[in-house]
């Protein structure tokens, strides 16, 4: 996972990118005025800030990614309770039909359920355990007989699947959310660098114009 990296500025990035295309329009006003003393202004420096503007502007922000990665959590936790109903449903059947059978029921994988059922890794192998134990010849005429179904049985290796797809999807948005996140910091703080290098340098050329000075300030 990429490093986190902070913002080298303190106000919200909106207002940092409001304020930074104030400072470039009134930069390009009296471009010629920077470039004459400093050469770090010469083209492309306005297009350059502009793309990165217009980037920052355009890109997801945090908070988007953030209800993403909620939207795809709850779709896994939503497979995790229906497989959690099914495990228990089919356990009824298999104690009504061997009942007291304990061996059975440890095949089946009760006896690791409490620890299992909320791990996104180890209840749906659970779930494969118990469909697997279900699933036998020796076992599977009996639930039915009881009441259950191949469908019933077939859910659990069906669930089991679908919560390992969707934890896929959700460890995908998780790690799109920390790469779109740590990009946009870096595009917001490379407007900033402009931000602050037009800033100081324009203290300089308007030392005795405190009103031209004031047009660049940061805050």
């Amino acid at each position: 996972m990429e490093k986190e990296i902070l913002r080298d500025f303190s106000m919200e990035d909106v207002v940092m990118l409001a304020r930074g295309q104030a400072i470039l329009d009134s930069f390009i006003e009296v471009s010629n005025e920077f470039t004459a003393k400093f050469t770090a202004f010469n083209h492309p420096f306005e297009e350059e800030m502009q793309e990165r503007i217009d980037l920052c502007n355009s890109s997801g922000s945090d908070t988007i990614c953030k209800l993403k990665i909620e939207e795809k959590t709850a779709i896994v936790e939503a497979f995790m309770k229906t497989g959690r109903d099914e495990f228990q449903e089919e356990l009824l059947y298999l104690k009504i039909a061997f009942p007291r059978d304990s061996l059975k029921f440890k095949l089946y994988g009760q006896p690791l359920y409490d620890k299992a059922r909320v791990s996104h890794v180890n209840f749906p192998a659970l779930l494969i355990k118990a469909y697997d134990m279900a699933n036998g010849d020796d076992v599977k005429p009996f639930l039915i007989a009881k009441g259950s179904s191949q469908e019933n049985i077939t859910k659990l290796e069906t669930i089991s699947n679908s919560i390992k797809k969707a934890v896929r999807v959700q460890t995908r948005f998780k790690g799109a959310r920390t790469l779109s996140a740590v990009n946009r910091v870096k595009n917001l703080n490379a407007v900033w660098a402009m931000m602050v290098l037009i800033s100081d340098c324009a203290k300089n050329i308007y030392v005795n114009n405190p009103v031209m000075w004031n047009r660049f300030l940061l805050y």
